[in-house]
């Protein structure tokens, strides 16, 4: 993978990743909930509010200069760093959540760079907004919450089929080769199984909201 740049850079202007993230989040969603048993009242509701803030996983992006997010090479450690910086500026749109939407949203803007191997990042740490500059020991496993696992695994997936500055798309099958290789690693396992299960549905999403 390109310099751990893959999931992280800015896809063009004008195009649907956020639909098309929000829209995975909510397939992957809607068999887990399946699979576990959800009421579909307690499903329906999440899953209203889910699609929305999934879209907004990126938001923090708004506060992180263009050249970096729009660089057709590899980020230097520098950039990266300044990068990674996205999520605890999306998680501050947030920070004092007066609804269940404000809530997961802040929670998925936060989280979906954790790993499921405890190396992601922001990781563990005291308060968010105070200081968007320094990162914590990784979150690990279920210590991340269930929407930004699945969050992560629609956002790599997209990011790798897509074009972006640094890279021509992905085909398909590499693109699914990467998940399988990083499940309980970069992700949830259970997700990616999942994730794998509904592809044809995965699919049809995607080409109904391809890029224009």
């Amino acid at each position: 993978m390109k310099g751990e740049t893959t999931a992280l850079g800015s896809p063009r202007r004008g195009t649907s990743h956020e639909d098309r993230v929000g829209a995975y989040a909510v397939e992957i969603y809607r068999h887990w909930a399946d699979v576990h048993g959800i009421p579909k009242g307690e499903a329906d509701g999440f899953r209203d509010v889910l699609k929305i803030s999934a879209m907004l996983h990126d938001i923090g992006k708004a506060g992180i200069p263009e050249a970096i997010l729009q660089k057709p090479g590899r980020l230097t450690p520098a950039e990266y760093t300044i990068i990674k910086r996205h999520v605890l500026l999306g998680a501050c749109y947030f920070e004092n959540p007066h609804s269940d939407w404000d809530a997961l949203a802040r929670e998925i803007a936060l989280n979906h760079h954790e790993r499921w191997d405890g190396t992601g990042y922001p990781g563990v740490r005291e308060g968010v907004c105070f200081d968007t500059t320094s990162f914590g020991p990784g979150k690990k496993g279920r210590e991340i919450p269930l929407s930004a696992r699945i969050v992560a695994v629609a956002d790599v997936y997209d990011a790798l089929v897509s074009e972006r500055p640094y890279k021509d798309p992905w085909e398909e099958g590499r693109a699914l080769r990467y998940l399988r290789r990083q499940s309980g690693k970069q992700f949830d396992p259970e997700i990616v199984d999942i994730f794998l299960e509904i592809h044809e549905s995965i699919a049809a999403i995607r080409k109904d909201l391809a890029e224009g």
